[in-house]
């Protein structure tokens, strides 16, 4: 062979490793890329692409051959029927070229963007093949850089309680009519929550007694009624506006009239240790009584004419699910299209516009006195400064149901799992369904036996649009469980 030949092979050698990271091991190391351009880093190794990923109708594609010897796949090119074979730790992902139907481990999946040829090179979605090969996928919009990582779970530092292999499911409360269906059913369970101690708090409506709040303690088994409104309550409080149309402030007298008390939402405030219920526009601290804490506004006249702030359901105000206070004195409610505060007592100040024209759903939390936002639509992460919303990640989860914010992450609820979401834009799976089991009884406290239940004792679990959860300190989650009328919790963690 010549000098030029001999040349030639080095040469494809060098370019082949250039773009082709070693399969060994790579699933293992964090993959870095960003958006039109073919730079890209697995670990701490610099790689050149054949063709940079490029955004199609908000998907990201990449190069076939990287991202599959990145993350450790096998891939099978079948030129023929121009279709891909991937196969790593089990799962085997099959796409065709201008699909939009691919099969794991021989089940169909839709696709957001099909694979696509361009520049001669094959092109496949990232997002959908990494999450299929167990990776977590994390964008950052100002960087335009993506990072995919082994799937971890929910992170615990050393001695905290360890992730159960097979979370299990406990019955809290059964409903006194469990059993019965709507709209045989008078009692009806609203929403959940749970203190900084475990204990669970759930808000009901019974049509003799009116709305209560009722109190569980799992680990001693104990059930009370802490809060009760109903129509002897009656209270005045000032409704305090401000307003840039006038000058100072203006108080008009109000009173709390049950007849108009709608409540939607408990909110438990960890850092302050406040419960309050939320009623539309009005938000009710509970301890040590029950009082207006704040709200935004009452005229609507007086405010902004080109913000729709809100829309009405029967002719009653509501609002989207962020609420959020850090300091018991500002709070901050999430609107159609904005954001705004109201004070301590009342009166009403505009934030920001969101990103989201219309019908946007923001969900709060909060971390290190910092609140930051997620719009479960498209799964963009914000924070909150005194006048913006700045983004700081993008992870839109496919089919979600519903969402919080607890402990300074997102939790968001698909119709099989429930996936943790932190601020750097990480996810992980925190609940599969299918790996559930299920105690049978009711919960009595570690290490005691389990009450019968003499009702039916459901060994099953869905998941739906309208399902009330929230998350523990320790990231066990609290739901109301429809179909069985009952507040179970899934122990995720054991201590």
């Amino acid at each position: 062979m010549g000098k030029k030949g001999i040349v030639f092979l080095v040469s494809c050698a060098m370019l082949f490793s250039l773009y082709m990271p070693a399969a060994v091991k790579a699933a293992e190391a964090t993959v870095m890329l960003k958006l039109d351009d073919a730079n890209a880093t697995v670990g701490d190794k610099a790689y050149l692409l054949q063709s940079p990923p490029v955004l199609v109708n908000n998907v990201a594609l990449v190069p076939l051959r990287f991202i599959g010897d990145a993350l450790g796949a096998s891939t099978v090119w079948d030129g023929d029927t121009q279709t891909v074979t991937m196969t790593s730790a089990g799962s085997t992902i099959v796409l065709s070229i201008g699909s939009e139907e691919a099969l794991v481990n021989n089940q169909p999946v839709i696709l957001d963007q099909p694979a696509a040829i361009r520049n001669e090179t094959t092109m496949v979605p990232l997002r959908f093949i990494a999450e299929a090969l167990g990776q977590t996928v994390a964008f950052n919009q100002e960087l335009q850089t993506i990072t995919l990582s082994k799937h971890t779970s929910a992170s615990h530092s050393a001695g905290s309680p360890q992730k159960l292999s097979s979370p299990t499911v406990d019955n809290l409360i059964p409903d006194p009519e469990a059993g019965k269906a709507f709209p045989y059913a008078t009692t009806r369970l609203i929403d959940v929550a749970v203190d900084k101690k475990g204990s669970v708090y759930s808000l009901q409506k019974d049509p003799n007694t009116g709305y209560m709040v009722k109190k569980v303690e799992p680990e001693i088994g104990r059930t009370n009624i802490v809060f009760h409104i109903d129509a002897k309550l009656n209270f005045e409080y000032d409704d305090i506006m401000h307003n840039s149309y006038f000058t100072g402030s203006t108080v008009l007298k109000k009173t709390f009239v049950y007849s108009q008390f709608y409540p939607t939402r408990l909110y438990y405030n960890r850092d302050l240790d406040q419960m309050y219920v939320l009623d539309g526009g009005l938000a009710y601290s509970l301890e040590p009584e029950v009082k207006l804490a704040t709200h935004p506004f009452t005229l609507r006249a007086m405010l902004p004419h080109d913000v729709d702030y809100f829309g009405s359901s029967m002719g009653k105000t509501f609002f989207s699910p962020m609420f959020e206070t850090v300091d018991g004195e500002t709070f901050y409610w999430g609107g159609d299209r904005v954001i705004y505060s109201s004070l301590k007592g009342g009166g009403t100040q505009f934030v920001t516009k969101t990103f989201i024209e219309s019908n946007s759903e923001l969900i709060s939390t909060v971390n290190n006195k910092t609140i930051y936002t997620y719009e479960m639509r498209t799964g963009i992460i914000s924070q909150l400064t005194d006048t913006a919303l700045k983004r700081v990640a993008e992870v839109p989860i496919e089919g979600a149901l519903n969402c919080i914010g607890e402990n300074g992450n997102f939790y968001v609820m698909t119709a099989d799992k429930i996936y943790k979401i932190t601020l750097d834009g990480s996810i992980s799976i925190l609940v599969d369904r299918k790996e559930l089991t299920f105690n049978k009884g009711l919960y009595k406290g570690k290490g005691k036996d389990y009450e019968p239940i003499h009702t039916a004792d459901p060994a099953n679990l869905s998941f739906y649009t309208n399902t009330r959860f929230t998350v523990d300190e320790k990231d066990n989650v609290i739901l109301i469980d429809e179909s069985s009328r009952m507040i179970r919790r899934i122990n995720v963690y054991q201590e």
